[in-house]
């Protein structure tokens, strides 16, 4: 259970759009569902690394792992929950939007969380990852579902929770970490990468009596949009990440 988000993580405050409950019963396990078994022989990297959990489910599997974050604070915190796992990652401080000093073609697997949308220059960003990342190699995004930066969470009449979206369009009208479906989705066609897959996930039914109240809520109201890219190309990686198109249900 994460106990804090975003407290103390050298941030400037931002958005709580999606909660620790969000996340635990949404993102990761569709992060979990989309990787393969074994990821040995795999060197991937966690943009913006956040809580580490992302980093966690990737080195449970056997992959050489790198985490990335401005933070030095947020990336000890992260090594640490990692070390207290018996994990281990490599450290690189800085924003994808800065680091164009990355090697290329250096990772099989990049992922990232609702953290990306802190990074000024998304579009720059995701232009260094298409460059370090090896022809085949993978892009798995979660991010806050779009329609969540523009919505009010009431309690109607009923005492049911519902979901009342203000201005989709407007800026103004938006929270720091929200963006459009469009916002979302092009500067990953501008960067070069090929979309496999839009994924709006739904919290898994072996969690439904886990004693998360929201789960319900969740079910009901997409909280996370899962984005699955891939950089052209062939390589050993694209023959071990293939596991995720089959998990897409897409033919290779």
């Amino acid at each position: 259970m994460v106990k804090e988000y975003w407290e103390d993580e050298g941030r400037d405050s931002p958005s709580k759009l999606t909660g620790p409950d969000a996340r635990v019963l949404v993102a990761i396990p569709a992060l979990e569902a989309l990787l393969p078994k074994d990821l040995r022989g795999v060197r991937a990297l966690d943009a913006c690394c956040g809580e580490g959990e992302r980093a966690a489910a990737l080195a449970k599997r056997g992959a050489s792992v790198a985490i990335m974050d401005d933070s030095e604070g947020t990336l000890n915190e992260c090594f640490q929950r990692l070390t207290m796992e018996g994990l281990h990652a490599d450290l690189v401080v800085g924003s994808p939007d800065a680091r164009s000093d990355i090697p290329d073609e250096s990772f099989d697997l990049i992922v990232g969380g609702e953290e990306m949308l802190d990074i000024a220059d998304l579009g720059k960003a995701l232009l260094n990852l298409q460059r370090a990342m090896r022809p085949g190699g993978a892009l798995v995004l979660t991010l806050p579902h779009p329609v969540l930066g523009s919505a009010t969470s009431i309690t109607g009449d009923k005492g049911a929770r519902q979901l009342v979206v203000r201005d989709y369009f407007a800026p103004e009208g938006r929270g720091p970490r929200s963006r459009t479906l469009a916002e979302c989705i092009n500067p990953l066609a501008k960067a070069g990468l090929v979309i496999e897959s839009v994924i709006e996930p739904r919290p898994p039914e072996r969690l439904k009596k886990a004693g998360r109240t929201n789960w319900v809520y969740f079910d009901h109201v997409p909280q996370y949009l899962v984005l699955v890219a891939r950089k052209p190309g062939t390589g050993a990686s694209a023959l071990k990440l293939a596991w995720i198109s089959r998990a897409l249900g897409n033919d290779e």
